[in-house]
């Protein structure tokens, strides 16, 4: 029985993780999340607008924490067949056996290379 409540602000990523651990874990808090939007995902979401769908902000994902990769794997198998992009532009990934395929589904979670560098007095660092 959950005998406590946590008040979460936010249903971005850190918020809905917050609660989707308390609410899978032996605890006895129960969560709330609290979120002015009509939808969830913060700016880590995709929207869609007619049949189009956008990226509204970051959606990389990096942990050298094992269990932090497991949860977001466990959310988004990793994909086990090519996306269009990279066999449009012939670009190689390694690829999950029995993974879903991101032709097919959206419940995927896509390899990407990605440089992130930030701008600092007119010049970019890594």
């Amino acid at each position: 029985m959950r005998t406590r409540t946590a008040i979460i602000i936010g249903a971005g990523p850190a918020g809905l993780t917050a609660a989707y651990e308390l609410l899978t874990k032996s605890t006895d808090i129960f969560p709330i999340v609290l979120e002015t939007e009509d939808f969830v995902g913060g700016i880590s979401r995709t929207a869609t607008y007619k049949d189009y769908r956008m990226d509204i902000g970051g959606h990389r994902f990096f942990s050298k924490d094992d269990r932090v990769t497991a949860l977001w794997t466990e959310m988004l198998p990793m994909q086990g067949s090519p996306a269009k992009d990279d066999l449009v532009l012939e670009r190689e990934k390694p690829l999950q056996d029995g993974g879903p395929d991101p032709e097919t589904t959206y419940d995927v979670m896509l390899l990407r290379d990605r440089v992130s560098r930030i701008i600092y007095r007119r010049k970019f660092f890594d």
